[in-house]
């Protein structure tokens, strides 16, 4: 299962279709497509949780029809977790994350 850094800050870029992300603990702003952007917000907002529910509520998020969505969404996931948005949640979840985290260690 997988769930964002709660600490991130996002300002959205409507007419340009990008997010720009800013992780405070990492010190990186990333500028996300609106697809990054959509998983890693249902990320933030429902996570943890596992790829098939990112791709299930992609499915309805996205307007257009996807035929390697299940693809492209373990692709998305890789590079969230590569640049350290989003982490695997195995039981823990690092101490920034939430004010829960030391509850579930």
């Amino acid at each position: 299962m997988l769930a964002a850094y709660r600490t991130l800050a996002w300002i959205d870029w409507p007419d340009d279709g990008m997010v720009s992300v800013f992780h405070p603990e990492t010190g990186e702003t990333h500028l996300l497509n609106s697809f990054a952007a959509e998983c890693l917000a249902f990320l933030w907002e429902n996570g943890p949780a596992t790829s098939q529910a990112c791709r299930t509520h992609l499915e309805d998020a996205v307007a257009k029809p996807m035929d390697d969505l299940a693809t492209s969404v373990e692709a998305v996931l890789r590079q969230l977790k590569d640049l350290e948005l989003v982490y695997d949640n195995q039981g823990w979840a690092p101490a920034s994350n939430s004010d829960d985290a030391q509850a579930r260690r």
